[in-house]
């Protein structure tokens, strides 16, 4: 059995430790050294958030260069809201959230949330995308929600549960975004007894790629009578080769 002293160090050593290249990790922003730091920043100067299609873009486009002529994806009136491009860095981070269980990194992914963003405070509550109960099972917690808790704690908002995941998807990496849209069809609902009538909800998720996932949980909630359902999440993909 791990002595008392051994399970302290295995929580602390591995906090005080960049992710990313293994170096000392900075006080403001743990589990990031301060070269990395400043090497995701530069590099998400390079890159600009598109609010319609809910990706990032070179920088050096004065507007998205998918989207010129296209119809948003994502509800205009509501609000789209991403920190960081899903790079080699960014991915590090959301892979440790995941899959290393680091929910202490959920800290400083919310922090880079706000320095990143221009959130506004018309919200009521903070709401995350459900995992399926048996994936969250195995995983131990949902990583939406740990980023969600965050978020909520820094805009002093309630954090609620209200939406339930009915169908375990399988993995969405090999299909289309309209298979994606096919597949989440009828993958949520509401929590039983949660009423959302007339709230301003901000629905958080760790990354968004096709966002047929996030879209459908946030029709859910509209069907069932928000006012508002903004999107949240840490990282986003990029657009390939500037289209």
């Amino acid at each position: 059995m791990m002595k008392a002293k051994d399970r302290i160090c295995k929580w602390i050593w591995p906090a005080t430790r960049c992710v990313i290249c293994g170096g000392r990790s900075g006080q403001l922003y743990p589990g990031l050294c301060d070269g990395c730091l400043e090497r995701m920043a530069a590099h998400r100067e390079k890159e600009r958030f598109c609010s319609r299609c809910g990706m990032f873009y070179a920088a050096f486009f004065r507007q998205c260069p998918r989207c010129f002529l296209e119809r948003p994806k994502y509800p205009q009136r509501d609000g789209v809201f991403c920190a960081m491009p899903y790079d080699e860095d960014n991915a590090v981070l959301v892979k440790k959230l995941k899959y290393g269980n680091r929910r202490d990194l959920s800290e400083t992914m919310a922090r880079l949330f706000f320095r990143y963003t221009d959130i506004d405070d018309h919200f009521d509550a903070v709401t995350a995308v459900p995992l399926h109960r048996e994936r969250q099972r195995q995983r131990g917690f949902n990583q939406s929600r740990e980023l969600a808790l965050r978020i909520a704690d820094q805009m002093e908002l309630p954090y609620t549960e209200t939406l339930v995941r009915r169908v375990n998807t399988v993995s969405q990496t090999k299909l289309s975004y309209r298979e994606r849209l096919k597949s989440m069809e009828g993958a949520f609902g509401l929590v039983k007894g949660v009423s959302v009538v007339g709230k301003r909800l901000l629905l958080v998720d760790d990354v968004v790629t096709t966002g047929a996932t996030i879209l459908e949980c946030a029709a859910v909630l509209r069907q069932a009578g928000a006012a508002r359902v903004g999107i949240a999440s840490f990282a986003a993909a990029k657009i390939k080769d500037g289209c």
